[in-house]
């Protein structure tokens, strides 16, 4: 996210969540990404030893920004999709697909990890625009430059 906010809109929003979720917006405008880090792990109060719960999170997110999302947003998520067995809240996702102008999401894991386990992924998929594997640096790299290209 933070290097995102040079690709993206001086707009962008971001929020953390492994369960619950916490918006870090104001964080993201430090100049410095360990200034970033720090304050992540000392001002935002996320248990990050938790399972993650998407649906739970996305509940609260719709909650938040109920009133900010429209044709103009293009809603990132980055995550690995596994969602510990939990209501992945597809309604939600189904909804943000109505209202955004895309829906993208970053997958840190190797795509033939996704859907195993408690892996969820092509239960979203098919509500996004894009998913992009960002494995490794270089296809984060391509990835971003591809969000970059969609402004």
């Amino acid at each position: 996210l933070f290097e995102l906010r040079y690709v993206l809109d001086e707009d962008l929003r971001g929020f953390l969540f492994v369960h619950d979720i916490q918006e870090i917006s104001h964080i993201l405008k430090e100049e410095q990404y360990k200034n970033v880090m720090y304050r992540v792990q000392h001002e935002i109060p996320l248990d990050f030893r938790g399972y993650s719960d998407y649906g739970e999170a996305f509940a609260t997110f719709d909650l938040l920004t109920a009133d900010s999302l429209d044709r103009k947003t293009i809603l990132l998520i980055l995550g690995d999709a596994r969602n510990n067995k939990r209501n992945p809240r597809i309604d939600l996702v189904q909804k943000w697909q109505s209202i955004a102008r895309k829906i993208i999401w970053f997958n840190p894991e190797q795509p033939q990890k996704w859907n195993q386990g408690d892996s969820v992924m092509d239960i979203y998929a098919q509500y996004l625009s894009h998913v992009y594997d960002i494995s490794t640096p270089a296809k984060l790299m391509f990835a971003m430059s591809e969000v970059a290209s969609m402004r």
